[in-house]
């Protein structure tokens, strides 16, 4: 909840409230976008300004008591209002453009255009909580990559390192502050790039042989096991890297054929203790989860928010109805604890059942987690593909 609020103060959205005609754009990419461009601009954080100004009149009236204190407070307020406004966007903000050519990200006046191709690589991308997205690239493709800044000509292969590193187990490390989840984004960057970056006319030359030779491991055969990818580990849990995983073209739960991926959530051992503090340090893995596995997993979890909430004013009212020596204030509070506890007791446990894999113990140094998947059928056909 509180990394939710946190996102929210941030000025971050859904994909689908960035790109509206989201499911326009995935069944007809290259139709979509020789109309008409894909623009995500930088976050613009409006919620972190308005809490600024609402904030600092309130903590100088809290701790001053003093009217004096409230103007001050207002001006320090409006202050900060317009520095997240108008300077930190631009400054550290970064925009996304996606065209017919490619994707192109922008901050503080430098752009960088990468070409469909580059993404056109097998393996899964490492989301590590929002900061860091590493995917897998074509190393042939590098030299297309074009550079713009300010009062400089462009440059050819040669990337800004603040927007995208080059790193040398053919994977692009893209860090920046975006408007919407950075795993989510890239997800449907490598999604459009399957269908444009090969065979169109509007690739650039000499890229289409470098996707057609993706070295990519031989597809199996439905329901053989490939070699053992992942070191097992007690319980049935096995530890797999988190960068270039190849995964089977079905869902992980019913085995129905997909092209759709959910994203799951693994973090650091210890890492509740981060999250307690709104932190955390987690890594997010795009496993493939046809459409009515993903409805299914949403609705168990609004049924578990809403039986939370009827056990938790089942168990605080007899208590505010009765009393039970408590005194007004102490009955209020338990109903107050049981609308607001039950129902996040209740969406955590909804949201843990029925999954298709669980994550844990995320070791960002070695780039592996701990994963145990529904379908033992389903993990051993996993490949390791680039990264």
């Amino acid at each position: 909840m509180l990394q939710r609020l946190l996102k929210l103060l941030l000025g971050q959205r859904s994909l689908r409230q960035a790109v509206p005609d989201l499911d326009g754009l995935l069944a007809d990419p290259a139709g979509r976008l020789a109309a008409r461009a894909v623009t995500i601009r930088p976050p613009r954080l409006w919620w972190a300004a308005l809490a600024a100004l609402a904030a600092n009149p309130a903590a100088g009236w809290l701790l001053f008591e003093s009217w004096l204190a409230v103007w001050i407070g207002a001006g320090l307020g409006l202050v900060e209002a317009l520095v997240f406004l108008l300077v930190l966007p631009p400054k550290v903000g970064t925009g996304v453009r996606l065209d017919r050519d490619g994707l192109e990200l922008s901050r503080r006046g430098t752009v960088v255009r990468c070409p469909w191709a580059l993404f056109a690589a097998p393996g899964s991308l490492l989301d590590e909580s929002g900061l860091v997205v590493l995917v897998p690239i074509h190393p042939g493709a590098v030299e297309d990559i074009q550079t713009w800044r300010p009062d400089q000509p462009a440059r050819q292969g040669d990337p800004d390192p603040r927007l995208l590193k080059i790193g040398p187990d053919a994977t692009a490390r893209f860090s920046g502050f975006f408007s919407v989840p950075a795993g989510a984004l890239f997800a449907l960057v490598r999604r459009l790039a399957q269908v444009l970056a090969a065979g169109t006319p509007q690739a650039a030359p000499g890229l289409a042989p470098v996707v057609r030779a993706a070295a990519a491991p031989a597809p199996l055969a439905p329901g053989a096991a490939g070699p053992a990818l992942g070191a097992p580990v007690a319980g049935g849990w096995i530890e797999l890297p988190v960068v270039g995983l190849i995964f089977p073209a079905e869902c992980s739960d019913c085995a129905a054929p997909t092209n759709q991926v959910l994203e799951f959530a693994g973090g650091v051992r210890f890492g509740w203790l981060l999250r307690l503090a709104g932190g955390d340090w987690a890594v997010g893995l795009q496993v493939p989860v046809c459409a009515a596995c993903a409805r299914r997993y949403r609705t168990t979890r609004r049924r578990g928010i809403w039986l939370g909430l009827l056990i938790g004013l089942g168990l605080s009212l007899p208590f505010a109805v009765l009393g039970l020596g408590l005194d007004e204030i102490g009955r209020a509070m338990m109903v107050v604890l049981g609308l607001i506890l039950g129902p996040l007791v209740g969406w955590v446990v909804a949201s843990r059942l029925g999954l298709p894999v669980h994550l844990r113990r995320y070791r960002p140094i070695r780039r592996t987690v701990q994963a145990r998947f529904k379908r033992p059928d389903f993990a051993g056909r996993i490949q390791r593909g680039a990264g």
